[in-house]
């Protein structure tokens, strides 16, 4: 089949170009101490002629063509002029291809559609590379999508210190954005080969990573993780985070400096950073560089002053809406339904940190999809976490204090060993010289495990009922490694989660740090 495909190529090369405004050899020559030799190369490789998605083609049975376009049924006269409209601007920057007519062997179509923005009343392109047959998301791996991206919590901790450093003085924060950031990165010929959109009949190679790709957030973040190790490591501008396209920090209100191409002064690292971006050759615009306190971050309010995170109350009442009418055991939904909730309550976990065994249900039904319109049924222990999520989301103000989280055992008001075995369990509290012991049933069936993890929840539930006062950091000592991984990450199997909720539950009400 690429024997195929590489003839196409061969026949058309005016319908395969790489279109890139990164300044390539600038950026080698800056990442020339990056430990990374083989991830840098490939980054470079990539630039120059197009990078390749993760995909697994081989021993495909897919035809000769493949035309997805006729699953794309858009007849709004607007739709159509903005797709026409898109069209225009994408083949003026080079990034698709001129028009023709037919088909060519190797060629897959995808459809495209015309969605509003959130909260906006402007219009976005998609483009659907999950739909139709041998679509081009369906030879990625799920797994190769994942991608690691800085939350609030890591800003939180670095404004601590902050504060900690700077005492009063006041501090502000920076978001700065790239321009069409997926869009600025090439693919391989013979992936552009896969993505082939039609418009008023005639058909054009989408040369560049589209946000419809299954693998495009990893290939930004990938390339765009090298970008800021420069900015971090060589031109030590400090505590830098990104999600997606946007990176952001904080500075002191009182450290700015002039930018000269925008003619006006911003926050020092803000300025720093947009110089490298203009060296390496990434774009952007003046309007999406913000700076002030409080500011909106990841879609909450920031205040790095008061050390607050507040989610709208707009945007909360809509999660908490969404979340309860998703929690209903008569109706099936599908794989993507399912991401997009997950995904959607992720994003909230920003302000609700504790909130993380609210998805463990939906988690484990996730695992059982294939495919992204795979319908998944909705059981009962969904519906009851989810309720108790949104029970929660609900009843809370929708501010996060940022306090520090990470303290060590000797400040600790209050400690407890909790240990078990195959016959008994218990714990006890050298401080105060109280304890429990009880056996374990020889008809059990719960493992090791399992008893583990209900002794650190009963010493838990003993301080939070029976100990006056209550410490605000509690200590409790484990040797076992599940567990101890269990209560960190907040994230259990379905049969062990029961625990966690309970324990959340105790450390909501108690305001207790573990």
């Amino acid at each position: 089949m690429n024997v195929q495909k590489r003839e196409t190529i061969e026949r058309k090369p005016h319908l395969f170009r790489i279109t890139t405004p990164v300044h390539i050899n600038r950026l080698r020559n800056l990442l020339v101490t990056h430990p990374n030799r083989p991830l840098v190369e490939s980054i470079i490789k990539g630039l120059k002629s197009g990078f390749w998605p993760w995909a697994e083609t081989q021993g495909s049975d897919e035809p000769s063509i493949v035309d997805n376009a006729r699953l794309q049924k858009i007849t709004d006269p607007v739709h159509l002029d903005f797709i026409e409209k898109q069209r225009d601007e994408e083949i003026s920057l080079n990034r698709f291809s001129a028009a023709f007519d037919t088909l060519l062997p190797g060629m897959t179509t995808v459809p495209v559609w015309v969605v509003p923005k959130p909260h906006s009343d402007k219009l976005r392109l998609v483009v659907d590379q999950s739909a139709g047959d041998y679509s081009p998301n369906s030879y990625i791996p799920s797994n190769e999508a994942s991608v690691h991206l800085d939350t609030l919590h890591a800003l939180g901790r670095v404004l601590i210190k902050a504060k900690e450093k700077h005492g009063d003085a006041p501090l502000i924060l920076f978001k700065t954005d790239v321009s069409q950031a997926y869009r600025r990165l090439p693919v391989h010929p013979l992936w552009q080969l896969r993505q082939v959109v039609t418009v008023c009949g005639h058909h054009h190679i989408d040369n560049n990573n589209n946000f419809g790709n299954r693998g495009a957030g990893r290939l930004w973040a990938t390339f765009f993780g090298l970008v800021l190790w420069v900015a971090i490591t060589i031109k030590l501008i400090c505590d830098l985070f990104a999600y997606v396209d946007d990176t952001f920090s904080w500075e002191l209100a009182s450290n700015v400096s002039f930018y000269s191409p925008y003619g006006k002064f911003l926050p020092t690292k803000q300025a720093q950073l947009l110089v490298l971006f203009d060296d390496v050759g990434i774009p952007h615009e003046e309007r999406k560089q913000v700076f002030g306190a409080p500011l909106q971050i990841i879609g909450f309010d920031v205040n790095p002053n008061l050390l607050t995170i507040t989610m709208l109350l707009a945007a909360r009442d809509e999660l908490v809406l969404a979340t309860r009418s998703f929690a209903n055991p008569r109706q099936r939904r599908s794989l993507r339904d399912f991401q997009r909730l997950a995904g959607w309550v992720n994003w909230s976990l920003n302000v609700y940190p504790l909130l993380c065994p609210g998805l463990s249900g939906v988690y484990e039904k996730m695992r059982r999809g294939s495919f992204p319109f795979q319908k998944l049924s909705i059981n009962n222990s969904i519906c009851h976490e989810l309720r108790w999520l949104a029970d929660h989301i609900e009843t809370s103000n929708g501010v996060r204090i940022i306090e520090s989280r990470e303290w060590s055992r000797s400040e600790a008001h209050t400690t407890f060993l909790c240990d078990a075995c195959p016959s008994g369990m218990g714990y006890w509290s050298p401080q105060t010289c109280e304890g429990f012991v009880c056996a374990i049933s020889p008809n059990s069936r719960n493992g090791i495990f399992f008893f583990e993890a209900l002794t650190v929840l009963s010493a838990l539930s003993h301080v939070c009922e029976s100990v006056s006062p209550k410490p605000h950091r509690l200590a409790i000592l484990t040797d076992s490694l599940n567990t101890f991984d269990m209560f960190n990450s907040l994230h259990a199997l379905p049969a062990y989660n029961p625990i966690l909720i309970t324990a959340t539950d105790l450390l909501l009400r108690s305001s207790i740090q573990l």
